[in-house]
């Protein structure tokens, strides 16, 4: 390293000179840019969608007669048609099979392997015990009038959305991780889930 390199890297950094260098250098520039980067866009629509209906905003977009009830009915005709075209991504993302030498992508087995039980397995028995405590403490009904139980079961053992398979597309890291994964979730889960709703039958529904 020569007497320029030197200099260099000692020198401290410098300020930049014009103002949206200024505040974009700013630390509360760089909080909102960390916050955006943590919040994926089904998370921003979500807070999106309870900030107009928990403020005021709902009577100017949600309510029948609001100026901008319009702009509600076109985003519904438009989630409407995206149902059937995340159907086709799901089974194009399954098509794409399991990875090479039990490996997916830069993950190892036994990553995989502990994914896949703590999905299919750690989880839907965490969820079985929290609901039966709430059934015990009375908060929820067991018996013929159970279904609520029984669909949070099999709720809480279905495998992994496939939101999670378009956040990875969007994000443009880990699709093809996301992708084997989500197919060995599915083949998995015939079982699984199965299994679970069997257990949920004789918890909640005798």
């Amino acid at each position: 390293m020569d007497a320029e390199e030197v200099q260099s890297a000692a020198r401290p950094p410098r300020t930049p000179s014009t103002l949206w260098g200024r505040i974009r250098a700013s630390p509360f520039i760089h909080g909102m840019l960390a916050v955006r980067n943590a919040i994926n866009r089904p998370a921003a629509a979500s807070l999106m969608g309870i900030l107009v209906g928990c403020t005021p905003l709902r009577y100017v977009f949600v309510e029948e007669a609001a100026p901008m009830r319009w702009l509600i009915d076109s985003l519904e005709l438009l989630g409407t048609g995206g149902i059937p075209l995340i159907i086709f991504v799901l089974g194009a993302t399954l098509s794409k099979g399991g990875g090479n030498g039990g490996s997916v992508g830069d993950m190892p087995r036994a990553a995989v392997v502990a994914t896949l039980l703590a999905k299919l397995v750690l989880v839907p028995v965490l969820n079985i015990c929290l609901i039966y405590a709430c059934t015990y403490a009375g908060v929820l009904t067991r018996g013929i009038d159970g279904l609520l139980p029984l669909t949070m079961v099999i709720v809480g053992a279905s495998p992994t959305a496939m939101n999670i398979s378009m956040i990875a597309t969007m994000q443009g890291t880990g699709h093809r991780e996301v992708a084997m994964l989500m197919f060995y979730q599915y083949v998995l889960a015939i079982v699984t889930v199965s299994l679970f709703a069997s257990v949920g039958l004789l918890l909640f529904l005798t």
